[in-house]
């Protein structure tokens, strides 16, 4: 559409010139969106960092059921957002949660559920000693024996869990 001198004509300008206003509107815009999606990449990286630092339950092992629970969900707090929390906790079903633990909540229909992974682990990998049973054996010891510390050890360290019987014995 240029005039036989080489021209555009002033409306093919200013038409020209609007498009490439809103080509680079629509630029700065994409930029400011990956910028924020850097941040965000840079907030799952740690968050998957935070979860590859978690202790693996296996309802059997060293982790109590409630230290796991206290863990993943002090984790899950920090989340801000719901798709990233599905996704964290699908996460942690996936790579955290094994062995007999991983056979109970195998079946579960979401396993980016936590309300429902948690429910489901609570029915079955309950803990030999539960606290409220710890505190009440403690508080039912006499305090005034020499052997109170010793028999607190064996409490927590579930040695006489079996034969309560044992530590009235020894006071």
């Amino acid at each position: 559409m240029a005039h036989e001198n080489g021209q555009m004509p002033q409306a093919d300008l200013l038409e020209q010139l609007a498009i490439r206003e809103r080509q680079l509107e629509q630029l700065q815009q994409a930029y400011v969106q990956l910028q924020g999606g850097g941040n965000n990449a840079s907030q799952q990286e740690r968050l998957f960092k935070n979860i590859n630092r978690l202790t693996t339950f296996t309802g059997t092992g060293e982790v109590s059921i409630n230290s796991f629970f206290s863990s993943v969900e002090y984790l899950l707090q920090t989340i801000e957002g719901p798709q990233l929390k599905r996704e964290a906790t699908r996460t942690i079903f996936y790579r955290t949660i094994q062995g007999q633990a991983k056979d109970t909540v195998i079946n579960i229909p979401e396993p980016d559920n936590w309300d429902l992974i948690k429910a489901t682990l609570k029915q079955r990998c309950r803990p030999d000693t539960e606290p409220h049973q710890i505190y009440k054996r403690i508080c039912e010891l006499k305090v005034n024996s020499d052997k109170v510390e010793t028999i607190i050890i064996r409490i927590i360290n579930k040695q006489d869990h079996n034969n309560p019987g044992k530590i009235d014995q020894e006071m």
